[in-house]
Parts: C-alpha cells; sequence; structure tokens
C-alpha cells in the first residue's frame, strides 16, 4: 500500500535523513516514493511500525492518507 505522510518537525536536509532512517529501520522492504521537508510518499505493509518509528525520532505525525 502507499501512503503520504504529512510530518511537523522537518526544518531541514538533516530531518530528511532522519526520516528516511526511521522508515528503513522499521520496515526494510519498503520503498520511499518521494521524500521532502513535511512529507514522505511510502510504499509499505507496516505503516503502525513506520509510525512508531517516526515518532521515537521525535517527529510528529499530522496525518497519514492511503494513497490509490
Amino acid at each position: 500500500m502507499t501512503y503520504e505522510i504529512i510530518i511537523s518537525g522537518m526544518i531541514c536536509s538533516g530531518c530528511i535523513n532522519a526520516i528516511k532512517m526511521a522508515i528503513t529501520t522499521a520496515d526494510k522492504d519498503s520503498v520511499i516514493k518521494e521524500i521532502k521537508i513535511g512529507k514522505v510518499i511510502v510504499e509499505s505493509s507496516s505503516i503502525d511500525k513506520i509510525k512508531n518509528s517516526i515518532s521515537l525520532y521525535g517527529y510528529k505525525i499530522e496525518r497519514i492518507v492511503e494513497k490509490l
């Protein structure tokens, strides 16, 4: 499934790298389709693990939208 995750607290390229690490740590089979400050689009079967991992890295998820 593909998800658009809106994240607050991302302000720089270091934040983008941290979010990439959070996602790949939570789900090694995930595919990041797009990532920019404030938003990531990811294909994953483990969205709950990704959500928890992003929170553990200190970022707040504002919204998750399932993409068709």
